[in-house]
């Protein structure tokens, strides 16, 4: 029992440790903090507002901050911070779920070039590359197509374009296992592929998936938003970020902050999300989990 309990003092958790690194990381708690209170507030647009984001009020065109619009409304008399939470709700939903799609499949190419090698990497790697080398904007207008136009399915096309990515860190990460002896020894033992899989592999790649989905969830949020300003997003009168800076900008001179606010919400976002993303990466990196 002694020797166990010294062994865990010699080996501490490396997720309870990460995350003792991250809340001593100022910056990134208080970004965590910014963006889950944005998040709540989308989730509860309901609550928040109204919900009336594509009612056309003649009367209420381009009003300034009142008690009833707090933000102001648009061209349109659409009341503008009712439009933020839900249009803010449409493009995270978007944006996440196309991130974890696109993760979750990239790291299972990844995983399995990198543990079986050999002609079956080679292919896959090569295929992973030619798939990287497509722009996100040719993928969109592709799976639009296919699929249909101002649904949100260029969804599936941001998931695409960040399997590369996923594949490649998962990859590198499992060649770095394979090579372990306990790996060696899990066969010597008999153990199946899918048992030191499951056993070995996952476990130990859990940490730079983390980190990699938590640096990529800024970009997989900006993606959506220029998507959605270049007219690729959802069908009007359905808000999301891009396309309310698209139908505002034409108001930059008369009412600025009807453009200028939205632009905020997304760099505040983004910037939150880069934050975050980093303070992961500092506390979970293996260089600095002695530190």
């Amino acid at each position: 029992m002694k020797t166990h309990a010294s062994e865990m003092k010699k080996h501490p958790n490396p997720w309870k440790t990460g995350l003792q690194k991250f809340i001593k990381n100022t910056p990134a708690v208080v970004a965590a903090v910014v963006f889950i209170l944005i998040t709540l507030s989308c989730v509860l647009a309901p609550v928040i507002t109204d919900g009336d984001y594509y009612t056309i009020t003649k009367e209420d065109e381009r009003l300034g901050f009142t008690s009833e619009h707090p933000l102001g409304t648009d061209a349109l008399g659409r009341d503008l911070l009712t439009r933020l939470l839900y249009g803010g709700r449409a493009t995270l939903k978007i944006a996440f779920v196309a991130l974890i799609c696109g993760a979750v499949a990239g790291s299972v190419i990844g995983l399995i070039s990198g543990y079986f090698g050999g002609k079956s990497d080679t292919l896959i790697m090569r295929l992973v590359e030619a798939l990287s080398s497509v722009p996100v904007i040719l993928l969109v207008v592709a799976v639009e197509c296919a699929l249909g136009w101002g649904e949100g399915n260029y969804m599936y096309a941001i998931a695409l374009s960040f399997i590369p990515t996923f594949a490649k860190v998962i990859r590198a990460a499992v060649i770095d296992i394979v090579g372990n002896e306990y790996i060696e020894a899990a066969r010597a033992l008999g153990c199946g592929h899918f048992s030191i899989i499951c056993k070995h592999i996952i476990r130990n790649i859990t940490a730079p998936f983390v980190v990699q989905v938590s640096t990529s969830a800024a970009e997989a949020l900006l993606t959506c938003t220029v998507m959605g300003y270049l007219g690729f997003g959802l069908d009007p009168p359905l808000p999301e970020l891009g396309n309310i800076v698209a139908v505002n900008y034409k108001l930059i001179r008369s009412r600025p902050e009807t453009a200028v606010i939205p632009c905020i919400l997304i760099v505040i976002c983004a910037v939150s999300l880069n934050l975050i993303g980093n303070g992961l990466r500092d506390a979970f990196s293996p260089e600095n989990r002695s530190a």
